[in-house]
């Protein structure tokens, strides 16, 4: 479930830039106004990639292989942990080992 609203969350964002982009370039207006309206529209992408993260971050949990508990991480370890691009490499809340 979680990665259905994630899904949806970024198709909207990338539509909505697309959407932007086309808008401002089609229709006749002054420059200024087509200026203002891109980076109202990229404020809006800016608060779905925000979204994202913190849909990402807060409704997700983890197993730990070691002792099988469920944990969740704080915002500050979600962003700044080591990670490969596949992977995820996380410390458990109970053992402080590698998970």
């Amino acid at each position: 479930m979680r990665m259905t609203w994630e899904v949806i969350l970024g198709m909207s964002m990338i539509l909505l830039v697309l959407f932007s982009v086309l808008f401002a370039s089609f229709v006749k207006m002054e420059t200024n106004y087509k200026i203002a309206l891109i980076i109202v529209f990229f404020c809006f992408v800016l608060i779905g990639i925000i979204g994202l993260v913190f849909l990402a971050c807060y409704i997700g949990y983890y197993d730990c292989k070691i002792c099988h508990k469920r944990f969740i991480l704080s915002l500050k370890h979600y962003l700044l942990g080591p990670q490969t691009i596949l992977k995820r490499i996380l410390r458990c809340l109970n053992l402080k080992s590698k998970s």
